[in-house]
């Protein structure tokens, strides 16, 4: 009985001292080969790394560092299709222009109107705020953007009441002056221009005056022939 219970654990022992001998000279040729693969194709994704680290770098300099300024009063407007936008709008808001300024079509910024993010490409206008309308010399407020001029409530003009809309007095040659406002301002996409200014009509229908225009209901002022003085 004691000579079985002492075999037991000698077994055991021998198979141990087996299983210890096995690992100590298993062929390690496969993990080593796996081991070089690994080191072979991590040299091969590095030059690829250091690539994406240099061009993440690159975008995250600032725009300015790479074409002028653009979105402020007088400046260019910003280029939003290539992620670049106007100070003052909250992230990740992307504006052409900053707050209560309008974009005024067509590019002629002395800084240049290439955008920041793609040379190749230029600004769609410049930015400025719009002046006032309606009044005598004023431009004409422009109606399809909401825009009216300063009348009784209802009455939607371009001009103030008892004056006419000169057209051809506003064009794109004035765009600080001649931007429209209302529905212009804060918006992303280039805006309109007014499409006169607002005048006094001279008199008409007098002698040596101009003749009044019955298409747009003028007509002279009547006067009444003065009364004979009596004498008492």
């Amino acid at each position: 009985m004691r000579t079985l219970l002492l075999r037991i654990p000698l077994m055991s022992l021998k198979a141990l001292a087996a299983l210890l001998h096995c690992f100590q000279h298993a062929d390690t040729s496969g993990l080593t080969a796996v081991v070089h693969g690994v080191r072979r194709r991590t040299s091969r994704i590095r030059p690829i790394l250091s690539a994406a680290f240099l061009v993440a770098l690159t975008l995250g300099v600032p725009i300015a560092s790479f074409a002028g300024p653009c979105g402020g009063v007088g400046q260019r407007a910003c280029c939003n299709g290539g992620f670049e936008g106007a100070a003052g709008w909250p992230a990740p808001l992307l504006m052409p222009c900053s707050p209560n300024l309008s974009q005024a079509p067509g590019c002629n910024d002395p800084n240049g109107c290439a955008c920041g993010p793609i040379p190749s490409e230029s600004s769609l206008g410049m930015c400025y705020p719009p002046t006032v309308c309606g009044g005598p010399g004023q431009r004409a407020c422009c109606n399809g953007d909401f825009e009216f001029a300063n009348n009784p409530t209802g009455v939607l003009l371009a001009c103030q009441e008892g004056l006419v809309q000169l057209p051809g007095g506003c064009s794109p040659g004035n765009q600080a002056g001649c931007v429209c406002g209302g529905g212009s301002v804060n918006s992303p996409f280039p805006g309109e221009y007014s499409s006169g200014i607002c005048v006094q009509p001279a008199g008409c229908g007098g002698a040596g005056q101009r003749a009044c225009c019955f298409g747009f209901l003028e007509y002279p002022r009547r006067t009444e022939p003065s009364e004979p003085v009596r004498e008492d």
